[in-house]
């Protein structure tokens, strides 16, 4: 995933590329694992094959699609190019910002719907997955 999101965003304009934008999404995402895995298991959540095998994966998809979105919505505002950064960022965060909202809130709220089944190891990835979407 972190070569499809550098290559994603590359451009032949070395201005424009946005190479290491992707980078650093997906490092950032990597960082909310690490950071969710040591609050499961400061939690007490016990792992299993799936969650260290499966959940880091899931979880840089959910989070590196929200990225993908910002990076998308702020090129298009920079057509203009006497806008300011700030009014920049204002208005990507207010293109993209609901919806990256409600596609994190409904993950969260669908992981701990998933947490309430009766089989531990199901159990213990929806919870684990569902904090790794809050991080």
């Amino acid at each position: 995933q972190l070569a499809y999101a550098c290559l994603t965003m590359l451009r032949w304009d070395c201005a424009k590329s946005q190479g290491a934008v992707g980078l650093a999404g997906v490092f950032l995402v990597a960082l909310s694992v690490a950071a969710g895995l040591g609050l499961c298991s400061l939690i007490g959540i016990s792992f299993n094959a799936a969650t260290t095998q499966v959940l880091p994966f899931l979880a840089l998809g959910v989070g590196v699609d929200d990225i993908f979105l910002l990076v998308h919505a702020f090129s298009e505002t920079g057509q203009n190019k006497r806008i300011p950064f700030e009014d920049r960022t204002g208005e990507c965060l207010k293109r993209t910002g609901a919806s990256v909202a409600l596609t994190s809130i409904s993950n969260v709220t669908a992981f701990f719907m998933a947490a309430l089944i009766p089989i531990p190891a199901l159990r213990a990835f929806s919870l684990q997955v569902s904090f790794y979407v809050v991080l």
